[in-house]
């Protein structure tokens, strides 16, 4: 009686089996992770973007409504007085010229300057933005609002009765110029730091900013330690030396 020959796999067979699984299954492991991180940086960035677009626009808009009187006939001498309210996150920005509608500092604890600006609540519905949401409009109020960097690399609003609004994180750096027109023509004759505007008595004259935002990426972005120096308006940042992706955002 012939019995039937039982066959399998060679224990040679079965090795070259499980190594060609392993590298396939390693290759597949390898493209999903590949494609993970290049997610990762593709949303990172887009994310990055659209916060330096944000932040840009937020102090733009801010800027263009300083000034801004419920009773356009009314002078800005009329509507803004001498104001020592210390305002700002330190309590250390006065307006101390009638008619100053602006004031900024330069290089504060996070060596980020700091600006300032006054405006009145119109007497219709609110278009002014405002640093409080909630607030209760009364007509002609006077206003103030700053905008600064806290120590966290987060953007703040905080305004005159000192409601503090995070607006956007990873915001490491603002560097802020003010366009003096010195010959009374509404066009700036020189941009100069907060500092020199102080020092000149110049605020009354500043009709325009130009700004610079550094940001970075909330996660780690790139392989390799970021030791890149920033130059924003004459004012060099950096390196961190960490693995955050950064842009510099200016107008």
């Amino acid at each position: 009686m012939n019995k039937l020959a039982i066959k399998g796999f060679s224990i040679v067979e079965l090795l070259v089996a499980i190594t060609i699984s392993s590298l396939l299954l390693l290759g597949v492991t390898k493209i999903f992770i590949d494609t993970k991180a290049s997610y990762s940086l593709r949303e990172g960035l887009s994310r990055l973007q659209e916060n330096g677009r944000f932040a840009m626009d937020l102090v733009q808009i801010s800027f263009r409504q300083t000034g801004f009187k419920a009773d356009g006939f009314q002078s800005d001498n009329a509507a803004f007085l001498v104001d020592a309210g210390n305002y700002g996150p330190a309590n250390n920005i006065d307006f101390l010229t009638t008619g100053q509608v602006i004031a900024g500092l330069e290089g504060g604890g996070t060596n980020s300057d700091t600006l300032s600006f006054r405006f009145q609540q119109p007497s219709v519905a609110p278009f002014v933005v405002e640093c409080n949401p909630n607030l209760a409009p009364v007509a002609g109020a006077t206003l103030v609002n700053t905008i600064y960097i806290a120590a966290d690399s987060t953007l703040h609003c905080i305004d005159s009765a000192g409601n503090d609004q995070q607006i956007i994180d990873g915001v490491q750096n603002l560097q802020i110029l003010y366009g003096v027109d010195s010959d009374l023509d509404r066009i700036a004759d020189m941009y100069i730091p907060a500092n020199t505007v102080t020092a000149n008595s110049d605020w009354p004259q500043v009709v325009s900013v130009r700004l610079a935002l550094l940001l970075s990426s909330v996660d780690p972005a790139i392989n390799a330690p970021d030791t890149a120096v920033y130059n924003l308006l004459g004012t060099n940042v950096g390196p961190f030396n960490d693995n955050l992706r950064r842009h510099v955002f200016t107008t």
